[in-house]
């Protein structure tokens, strides 16, 4: 069906019913809201749109999430700054240091070889000693082939040399022995020092004493004596190529990069760069970072007892901080224009749908109760579409229905007065049978009919309009008094006095139960015990039987079919549904029966708290 066709089809309908339309749409589906006029389709409130808000939480989300970047980075910049120098410096610092020391290392175990008591040294010692001639070259010969071997064997060691502190007549020292020949002034202990005890003095990386080859050494000195009471210094040279490995990574990475060397108390004793003279301070902190002349860089101890420091131009770093700070602004700025492209794209991808549902409530409000179909492949808002279609036929439908049952209320009222027309035709009959056994002088019948008419007319309220317990009990009497006149029993009421019993209470909560008792579970000769009393704030009523009882299922009806159809149950559900009605769970209903041991009803009422009419029963 055509949507125009439709909605000229409702309207055709609901002209003719336009108030009781309103009236019935606001009892039952705007409770708690104006109904005045439909709604304006397309009629939006600028300021408040989905799209306004989406877009000012998103303007406001960026500024803050811009805000905050720029808080961390400007916070982390030191942090970033030490964290690339101890990840880069770092790790070139340690390969120097694992290499330098390495260096140190062997001349160590060679000049420890070279003292008299080492294994080269005693041959040596042998030779400045010996006497006999052939001896002393022997000798020779032994310590020059061990000396070939341990220097040779290392091929890092340049140079090995015994020398006394004596001065020749070139101011040089006097050269007990050389491996190789050495410069012209050579003066080892003019070189500054690393560190410096009694037994060895490490030196600084400089240039080679050997005057055949030009390197970058590291050297170390030992003072010793021989055994003829020679004073000696033995003076070793290892090949280090820091230096130069330094310069190959400063030209690969055009980065001037700067090595030093520092004594315990952290002056500079050697220095690649003229920022850093020897003698300099150097501030070391607790970290192992230095920032000092423009340089920035980390400082590692030796084994040895000095230190080792890799500095890097601040400038050089910043540029490169600054290169990495650019490259986060490009991805943050992409994000962001990513965040701008999906936001809008899903604000398209909402209000789409929520247009279609507004003008689809327009309609509805108009009248029109066609079934529209959208499809905007999104499971939430198809569903949520389909269930509105779904509520406009159920509102069609409850109207139907509305109309239905309001013609049906008509038609139960006419029913309702014929029906009442054949109880108090009954009570008329009986009250006239009552004068007529009254004059005939049969007291009994007299006697069965006044309670049969106090019966009727409590449950049709024309007596005893208030409930109260009294008037259930007084009722209960009457009933039980009735049918002693048909079944052979005895009943006992034990009800305690006060002033509870004038409390208000539900109509016939007692009778069913007696009826049960009386009529379906005693044999002849049976006994009823009713007992009320009162609690603190609770009423207590049993009634107790001895006869038949029967089972109980969980829903409280009889196990027995056949008893069923008796009627057993039905009384039980009508109170169970009274006092559920009246007192909803302040009463309680507990039943105790089974087979040949007869049938407790317990009922517990609140005290005080229960104002019934009889239109409640």
């Amino acid at each position: 069906m055509q949507r125009n066709e439709g909605k000229q089809t409702f309207h055709k309908i609901r002209n003719s019913s336009e108030p009781r339309f309103r009236s019935f749409l606001k009892e039952n589906f705007l409770k708690g809201s104006s109904f005045k006029e439909p709604i304006k389709r397309g009629k939006f409130l600028s300021g408040n749109s989905l799209k306004v808000r989406f877009l000012q939480i998103l303007i406001v989300s960026i500024l803050l999430c811009l805000i905050l970047i720029f808080i961390v980075i400007r916070f982390s910049w030191t942090i970033a700054q030490r964290s690339r120098v101890e990840n880069s410096l770092t790790a070139a610092l340690q390969d120097i240091i694992s290499r330098v020391d390495s260096e140190y290392n062997e001349i160590l175990q060679v000049s420890q070889n070279m003292t008299p008591t080492g294994l080269i040294g005693e041959k040596y010692d042998s030779f400045l000693s010996g006497s006999i001639q052939y001896d002393r070259i022997n000798d020779y010969s032994l310590f020059a082939n061990s000396l070939n071997i341990a220097t040779f064997g290392t091929e890092n060691i340049l140079l090995s040399v015994y020398f006394s502190e004596k001065e020749q007549d070139n101011g040089s020292n006097e050269i007990i022995f050389s491996s190789f020949p050495v410069s012209e002034h050579f003066e080892p202990e003019g070189l500054p020092v690393l560190i410096k005890t009694d037994e060895i003095v490490f030196q600084p990386v400089h240039e080679t004493y050997n005057n055949i080859l030009n390197k970058d050494v590291v050297s170390v000195m030992r003072p010793i004596v021989f055994s003829n009471g020679l004073e000696a210094v033995i003076y070793l040279e290892a090949k280090t190529d820091v230096l130069s490995s330094l310069r190959n990574k400063s030209e690969l990475e055009k980065t001037a990069y700067a090595f030093l060397q520092l004594d315990s108390e952290n002056r500079v004793i050697y220095s690649s760069s003229d920022n850093f003279p020897v003698g300099t301070s150097v501030a070391v902190d607790d970290e192992g970072m230095i920032n000092q002349n423009q340089y920035i860089g980390v400082a590692e101890n030796s084994r040895y007892g000095f230190s080792y420091v890799l500095l890097l131009p601040f400038n050089e770093y910043s540029h490169q901080t600054n290169q990495w700070l650019i490259w986060i602004f490009i991805a943050v700025f992409i994000s962001f224009a990513i965040l701008a492209i999906v936001t809008f794209s899903q604000i398209w991808l909402l209000s789409r749908p929520l247009k279609a549902l507004e003008n689809e409530m327009a309609y509805f409000s108009d009248g029109n109760f066609e079934i529209s179909e959208y499809h905007f492949n999104l499971k939430e808002f198809d569903h949520l579409f389909e269930v509105f279609n779904r509520m406009k036929q159920q509102i069609k439908s409850l109207m139907d229905k509305n109309q239905q049952q309001m013609k049906e209320k008509s038609l139960l009222e006419l029913e309702k007065l014929k029906y009442q027309i054949n109880p108090h035709f009954l009570m008329n009959a009986l009250n006239t049978v009552r004068w007529m056994a009254i004059a005939e002088k049969a007291e009994d019948i007299s006697s069965y009919v006044n309670r049969l008419g106090y019966i009727l007319s409590y449950s049709l309220g024309k007596i005893d309009y208030v409930t109260t317990l009294r008037t259930e009990l007084r009722a209960l009497e009457n009933y039980l008094e009735l049918q002693q006149t048909t079944y052979d029993f005895d009943y006992i009421m034990d009800v305690e006095e006060g002033d509870y019993l004038d409390q208000e209470c539900a109509r016939f909560i007692l009778q069913p139960i007696a009826e049960n008792s009386v009529c379906h579970n005693m044999d002849e000769f049976g006994h009823l015990w009713v007992k009320v009393w009162q609690e603190a704030d609770q009423i207590h009523i049993t009634l107790t039987d001895d006869g038949k009882g029967f089972v109980l299922t969980p829903e409280n009806e009889v196990e027995n079919p056949e008893e069923s159809r008796k009627n057993k149950g039905i009384g039980l559900r009508y109170l169970k549904m009274t006092l559920d009605a009246v007192y909803g769970e302040r009463a309680k209903l507990r039943i105790e029966s089974s087979a040949g041991k007869g049938t407790v009803v317990k009922i517990i009422l609140p005290k005080g708290d229960a104002h019934v009419s009889s239109a409640d029963c």
